[in-house]
């Protein structure tokens, strides 16, 4: 069901991507002049099947476009609304095994939530379509990269919007030190669920390069990682220059090289993962709808892993 005051909070973000575009850390032909604003609005889920039944996804984007990035659509579970200021379980859990102490005050689920409906709207910012081509467009051209560098594109680019949202005004319940240090922990979330999917080769490309740029930081005699607040600004804006001029080259020789250096996760971010998993951190939560306590349905006999092993063991197997 759509929340209609919600969506009208959100409207301003939609609204400023125009003027992050115009402040993108990139060459004036690499940016949109008439860039189009996609529309948003704030939905509550009632119930949520399929292969996505078992993730809590505040926001979703729908397939967005090479002009207009789109509409995107940020879906709350309705016990839980979209300005709901509770931390999530695991990012705050994460932050706790892996972050710095002095950190662990600015790790906010504001940040979280606000940097999601950026990386959302983001989408639509940079170029979609070749600059020295302009019939190609930028997936045309990186085929099975596309996502992955689209993805990164998104993250940093609304990384780089907060920053640049909080100095105008249009963000004022966030600091972007608190920005900074929950991407960080949000960092290790989204690269638990594989680096062979869009999101998480996306971000583990982002949090290397960081580490590379001084952005972040690993303590080799602790295992903890920090961010460095003199250098986070810069690097993010190297990091979303680098990406949007990629980009607008459409090169996927290059995009190929810069992905096969950064996405990837590193002896360092392997052992961390370990620590993490080894803490009973969970990777995600499945959200208990109000709809399923009003409408039971009837337990399965048999649970799923029961049935298999009994039928294995049947055909001989075990």
């Amino acid at each position: 069901m759509r929340d209609f005051p919600s969506s009208k909070l959100l409207e301003k973000f939609s609204s400023s991507l125009q003027y992050v575009e115009d402040h993108l850390p990139i060459p004036d032909e690499y940016k949109n002049r008439k860039l189009v604003a996609p529309p948003i609005v704030v939905v509550n889920q009632l119930f949520a099947g399929g292969d996505g039944c078992h993730q809590d996804r505040r926001l979703q984007a729908r397939p967005h476009q090479e002009c207009t990035g789109g509409q995107v659509c940020a879906r709350a579970h309705p016990d839980r609304p979209a300005n709901d200021r509770r931390e999530p379980a695991e990012i705050r859990h994460v932050t706790s095994v892996d972050a710095h102490k002095i950190h662990l005050c600015s790790s906010r689920s504001d940040a979280f939530t606000t940097h999601i409906l950026l990386h959302e709207v983001c989408h639509s910012n940079g170029p979609h379509h070749i600059v020295n081509c302009p019939e190609d467009t930028v997936r045309s051209r990186l085929q099975e990269f596309h996502s992955q560098i689209e993805e990164a594109k998104a993250d940093i680019a609304g990384l780089f919007a907060a920053a640049l949202l909080i100095k105008s005004g249009v963000i004022e319940n966030v600091k972007p030190e608190e920005f900074w240090v929950t991407f960080l922990a949000s960092a290790f979330r989204s690269i638990r669920f594989g680096i062979t999917e869009a999101h998480g080769a996306g971000q583990a490309a982002q949090f290397n390069y960081l580490l590379d740029t001084g952005g972040f930081v690993h303590d080799a005699s602790t295992g903890r990682y920090s961010v460095d607040f003199t250098r986070i600004e810069q690097a993010v804006s190297d990091l979303t220059r680098d990406i949007l001029i990629l980009q607008g080259d459409g090169d996927k020789e290059l995009v190929h090289a810069f992905v096969t250096r950064y996405a990837n996760n590193r002896p360092e971010t392997r052992r961390t993962l370990e620590r993490i998993e080894g803490a009973g951190v969970p990777v995600d939560i499945r959200p208990i709808y109000t709809v399923e306590k009003l409408f039971p349905h009837e337990p399965e006999v048999e649970a799923t892993e029961e049935k298999i092993a009994r039928l294995l063991a049947e055909a001989g197997f075990l």
